[in-house]
């Protein structure tokens, strides 16, 4: 058995890890996430933890984003969050791994 991971690895597990990592990935592209990110108190948080935040993150800020430039940003997936985004007029997705987009866009 490996030691290193927390929790077994099981499908649940592995879906909540990859909807955190896009929310991270996302976060990150986010005007001001990327220092928000690096605050002592957050800077060492568990990425379901970090998971967590970043949806209270969106409901704070999200309103006010107006551009969503997230080409190159290794996503798999955009997460639901993305739809609380209502002002955003623009949005730029080239180059990751998406093959879907959320009903969250229409």
């Amino acid at each position: 058995m490996l030691d290193f991971f927390p929790l077994p690895i099981t499908l649940a597990n592995y879906t909540s890890y990859l909807l955190n990592i896009n929310r991270l990935l996302m976060w990150k592209k986010l005007s001001g996430g990327e220092g928000y990110l690096e605050q002592k108190e957050i800077k060492h948080l568990s990425l379901a933890e970090k998971g967590d935040l970043f949806k209270d993150w969106i409901e704070r800020y999200g309103r006010a984003i107006k551009s969503l430039q997230l080409e190159g940003s290794g996503l798999t997936f955009l997460p639901l969050e993305i739809g609380q985004l209502s002002q955003v007029e623009e949005l730029f997705l080239n180059n990751n791994k998406l093959t879907a987009l959320p009903n969250e866009l229409g």
